[in-house]
């Protein structure tokens, strides 16, 4: 039996992808999970029970996704794509 305290807290995810994706989240969020902005980036909204999921997704789209908020999960990809980048730069 599942109970409410069970879950954990949703994630509010609020970012900024580049018009070149959009038919991948039509595909994963339908025609309606964005908002076209002036300059043809499309704003996403949307929650998440699992914030290691969430930033599995978002690290999926390489540079053509920026996080707006939360502010935690813009510190943790900040991190890990550091992580990945001096990873890289000690390999020369």
């Amino acid at each position: 039996m599942f109970y409410e305290h069970d879950f954990q807290a949703k994630t509010r995810v609020k970012a900024v992808f580049d018009a070149s994706v959009k038919w991948h989240l039509i595909e994963e969020y339908g025609v309606e999970s964005y908002e076209v902005q002036s300059d043809g980036s499309l704003l996403f909204e949307h929650e998440y029970f699992d914030d290691e999921s969430l930033i599995s997704w978002m690290l999926s789209y390489g540079n053509k996704v920026t996080v707006i908020e939360p502010v935690h999960i813009r510190e943790r990809l900040f991190q890990i794509t550091s992580d990945i980048a001096e990873r890289y730069r000690k390999r020369g």
